[in-house]
């Protein structure tokens, strides 16, 4: 059944309570059943918040069709909750207006997120005045008990997601607590990942931009601030001491709060990264940057909600690394070494790492479904760049962690540096084509003659190319010319990438390779170009720059040819036994697992799917599998847990585990683990376990 046959089978229904699972509101399902209602001979009441007044207009002018028509005919009235609340006789009011309008009938729409009483108040009112209503809330609105209390004033209720809508009759009480408590813990999960991804980007924005703090005063201040808004604290501060003294207030931010001067001798110890005190009418968070520097954060015990330590943790932790870093500075009285800071980064790098790949995964693993199902080439294009470029990511923090070692000699291979350079310049056509859109015309000669293959990693090559183009668009904000060229000499195959921007300074041009060192002011976080050095020197390469003020800048780099011949990718052999394969995949991350699931069932799999350790041994106890594909990172019951107690019960079982976490996992038993899957994969890793199993 449609949504437009359901939304027409629920006017039917009279009283209906609509439950959104989205975590934004769009109001789309009330427009559309605004329209149906609208071609009955009756008047329609719309009730709504105040504070969503302006959006919920905003969005029933682009589905309703002469909307303020209606609402200067009086067919449609809108009024603010507000007023309902203030005036208890509004209902029979607005009834003998409509009566006196020739409507006989009124409907009214409701969209007010009040506390449970006031809602079913409202609902009264409706009642007495002889009103059939529809009202929208979120799942998240009330708790299990209070929706169950609402829906008996309803006929039906009507759940709505991304998708679809579907109608649930209330009479069934104790199978609708089961639905509500299930779509209600999926979209808390749902809600908690989006606000963990975006207090990580925040984090990430704030960590890109350190360079540009030039002391330790600032930094602490800039966090404080950070936290405070992430939280939602009402004021806060920063304690210091020196060695064998008692903290004093060194910083404070907003009202000040009296509760601190009986806590600020607060011991913590060092592996307590975050101690939260309950207090009479206060709740205090202490965040422990150091033994002699910590943060505290005050917030009124009412409005207190922030619940996620795991995520504060990553930030006093990478704040950790950032005020160590400082420290060292300030101890050597000089500038860290290239490799030092290089190596505090991958540190910061590696707590937001397990987070930012599991990320990766759901998103690479539905883009090689999307590639699998879309034949259109436009389409395939933009894929395939959306799924290099979370490959890219992921190797990127692999190597940020991982930048002060020797590159691996098995993480190597052969390839065409043409051919990456194709790639490097595909990737970087949208950043040219928004110029482009701005009237800054950029424009792309290449002249691409070398004949031989580079062995090393070809993700870091490309790395260091878009790198630079990246740098040479930026250095040409009026537009220009970028010329990239490629030739032999001897056994070394040249690179060079010239731009006719605005070129560089002489006295800062001995300084362009140094570590958070940038020439492009605010906009740029001065790593990239380190980063380039250390990657051509680990290859056994050359990397050297030319530039003239008002001309232009050359990037020229050498790599050592390699005799031995690229391997065609396409011709390996990619097919896979498609013998009878029951599998079972576990993650507590909802995304990552539903997309591994996706991609075994694109392959003929039978495919069951848990979100816990726990969950997954009950299957295990009664279905058999053939193969496990497990998280690591699981809560009560991880990947490695898991693995030895599948063992137990089928011996033959195969465990495949999959990890977002950057390096070495720990020991575990090679006779537990068959195989470590690293986050993100695609379909390609998936059928390489199956052929390896099969």
């Amino acid at each position: 059944m449609s949504i437009c046959r359901r939304l027409k089978f629920a006017t039917k229904l009279q009283n209906i309570m609509i439950l959104s699972t989205k975590l934004e509101r769009d109001y789309s399902i009330i427009s559309r059943y605004l329209n149906l209602i609208l071609k009955k001979d009756e008047r329609i009441l719309i009730i709504v918040d105040k504070i969503y007044l302006d959006r919920v207009l905003e969005n029933l002018k682009k589905y309703v069709f002469n909307l303020d028509k209606y609402i200067d005919s009086k067919k449609i009235a809108i009024v603010e909750c507000e007023e309902f609340i203030e005036d208890t006789n509004l209902f029979s009011t607005l009834k003998k207006e409509s009566l006196a309008l020739g409507y006989e009938k009124v409907s009214i729409i409701g969209i007010c997120t009040r506390e449970l009483n006031t809602k079913i108040e409202l609902i009264k009112g409706a009642i007495e005045a002889n009103c059939e209503y529809l009202c929208y809330y979120n799942v998240l609105d009330l708790s299990i008990e209070g929706l169950l209390e609402l829906s008996s004033y309803y006929k039906g209720i009507l759940f709505e997601d991304e998708e679809t809508v579907e109608i649930y009759s209330n009479k069934r009480i104790k199978e609708l607590k089961l639905i509500l408590e299930s779509i209600q813990s999926s979209v808390k999960a749902k809600k908690n990942t989006y606000d963990n991804i975006k207090d990580l980007e925040k984090l990430n924005s704030f960590l890109t931009s350190v360079n540009k703090i030039k002391s330790l005063d600032d930094f602490l201040k800039n966090f404080l601030k950070l936290v405070t808004n992430i939280m939602n604290a009402s004021d806060g501060g920063i304690l210091t001491k020196s060695e064998g003294e008692s903290f004093d207030i060194y910083y404070k931010m907003g009202k000040f709060c009296k509760c601190i001067e009986n806590n600020i001798n607060l011991k913590l110890n060092e592996n307590e990264l975050v101690e939260k005190i309950n207090l009479k009418d206060t709740i205090m968070i202490f965040l422990n940057i150091n033994e002699f520097t910590i943060i505290y954060l005050c917030f009124d015990k009412n409005k207190y909600c922030y619940q996620n330590k795991d995520i504060l943790e990553i930030y006093v932790s990478s704040a950790r690394n950032i005020v160590n870093a400082f420290l060292e500075k300030i101890k050597n009285d000089s500038i860290i070494s290239q490799n030092e800071k290089l190596k505090a980064l991958g540190e910061i790098s590696n707590g937001v790492a397990h987070d930012f790949n599991n990320i990766l995964a759901s998103i690479s693993g539905y883009v090689d479904l999307a590639l699998v199902k879309n034949q259109d080439k436009t389409v395939r294009d933009y894929l395939e760049v959306i799924k290099r470029a979370s490959l890219d990511g992921a190797e990127m923090l692999r190597r940020i962690q991982e930048f002060t070692k020797d590159i691996k000699e098995g993480d190597e291979h052969f390839f065409e540096l043409d051919r990456i350079i194709k790639i490097a310049l595909n990737m970087i056509s949208p950043k040219i084509e928004e110029k482009c859109m701005s009237g800054i015309k950029i424009n792309i000669n290449k002249d691409l003659r070398e004949n031989a293959n580079i062995k090393g990693r070809e993700f870091e090559i490309r790395e260091v190319i878009i790198n630079i183009l990246n740098n040479a668009i930026d250095a040409m904000p009026q537009g220009g010319d970028i010329h990239v060229r490629t030739y032999n000499i001897e056994n070394n195959i040249f690179i060079e990438i010239e731009d006719t921007g605005d070129g560089i300074p002489k006295n800062i041009l001995p300084r362009i390779f140094d570590p958070f060192f940038s020439t492009k002011g605010v906009n740029g976080n001065g790593i990239g170009l380190s980063v380039s050095y250390k990657i051509i020197k680990d290859h056994g390469g050359t990397i050297k720059v030319e530039s003239n003020e008002g001309i232009g800048t050359k990037f020229i780099f050498s790599l050592p040819i390699e005799l031995e011949e690229v391997k065609n990718i396409d011709s390996v052999n990619e097919g896979y036994n498609q013998a009878y394969c029951k599998v079972l995949v576990v993650d507590d991350k909802i995304p990552v697992a539903m997309a591994t699931g996706e991609i075994l069932k694109s392959m003929g799999k039978e495919v069951d799917i848990c979100f816990s350790g726990d969950e997954a041994l009950q299957k295990l106890n009664k279905t058999k599998f053939n193969l496990v594909i497990s998280d690591l990172a699981m809560p009560n019951l991880n990947g490695i847990e898991l693995a030895q107690k599948a063992k137990e019960i089928y011996k033959d079982i195969r465990f495949i585990l999959m990890t977002g976490w950057l390096g070495d996992i720990g020991d575990y038993n090679s006779d537990t683990i068959d195989y470590i899957l690293e986050k993100p994969f695609g379909i390609e890793e998936i059928k390489k376990i199956l052929q390896m199993f099969n």
